[in-house]
């Protein structure tokens, strides 16, 4: 039988996570596929990577991360900062949780422990800034305001259409907002007028429904996705095509793949960059994708 460690952000109690949690934890014990568990609840900014750094190799077969992107983020940058090498069972919680979700994890109880007891990882690649490291995307402009000034409460109740609500409220502020970037690599240069930034190391960046989503994640590459500033009236006819995964072609959009990226400010304003919707920093920046940093278990 295995041992586990669980950590647990209660401050995201939708649809009773905290109930579905302990529920869970008597699966896991009931069934005899763990005999032994240690509960941590997060309760300020970076609890969930310094619980996760504490883990040492072999110390726990897996750890369970219970919340949203950012607690998943934490957990990422513990495992892989303190060396343990620990696999990971996200379970899907949160106002996204876009890396669960892109993977199908599940959220049922059952399902979630047929998962554990097949116990099949998945080695997937992150992105890397300097020494922190993301798990969805580093992101910067119009998503990362709309990211940001998203109240709570709307986050509780609507969900990623928080999100989308929020972005519509903005739009009209954000069509002026821009800066001109230098995005470089081994070869590609492009020096343009950005309204917003995307580099994803999960999920599908160009919309395609047929797309292998495991495959992506353990490719060793960034997609990157640019978007130039554009007027009032073409920008909601945009917002539309990125709905509809029908973007690529449009005019002001550039979309590449690479190993590893320069993004530099040449603007007079600077832009705040986010990781996987975590406030990171300010621009320049070198990022680089990992190979086969972390493991997941997946269905």
């Amino acid at each position: 039988m295995k041992k586990a460690k669980f950590i647990i952000n209660p401050v995201i109690d939708e649809n009773n996570l905290l109930n579905r949690i302990e529920s869970i934890a008597g699966c896991l014990i009931m069934n005899q596929i763990v005999n032994h568990i240690d509960v941590v609840y997060t309760h300020k900014e970076n609890d969930a990577m310094t619980e996760a750094m504490k883990m040492q190799p072999g110390e726990y077969d897996f750890v369970v991360c219970a919340g949203g992107d950012g607690t998943l983020h934490d957990i990422v940058n513990g495992v892989i900062r303190g060396g343990s090498c620990t696999p990971i069972a996200v379970y899907k919680a949160g106002t996204a949780n876009s890396f669960a979700g892109a993977l199908e994890l599940p959220s049922d109880k059952v399902q979630f422990c047929r998962m554990i007891k097949r116990f099949k990882t998945l080695k997937v690649d992150v992105g890397k800034i300097d020494d922190s490291y993301f798990i969805n995307e580093a992101s910067a402009g119009m998503i990362t305001d709309a990211v940001y000034k998203t109240p709570r409460e709307n986050k509780i109740v609507l969900g990623k259409a928080a999100y989308m609500l929020e972005g519509v409220k903005l739009l009209p502020k954000q069509v002026l907002k821009s800066t001109c970037l230098e995005f470089k690599t081994d070869n590609f240069y492009k020096k343009a007028d950005v309204s917003m930034f995307v580099v994803k190391n999960s999920g599908n960046a160009t919309g395609n429904k047929d797309a292998d989503v495991r495959k992506i994640m353990t490719d060793g590459l960034l997609d990157v996705l640019i978007v130039e500033k554009m007027n009032v009236f073409t920008l909601p006819k945009l917002f539309l095509k990125f709905m509809q995964g029908e973007h690529l072609n449009e005019e002001g959009i550039t979309y590449f793949q690479t190993q590893t990226l320069d993004i530099n400010n040449v603007g007079t304003q600077n832009l705040t960059i986010d990781l996987d919707k975590e406030k990171y920093g300010k621009l320049p920046v070198h990022i680089e994708s990992v190979k086969e940093a972390i493991q997941i278990i997946v269905p």
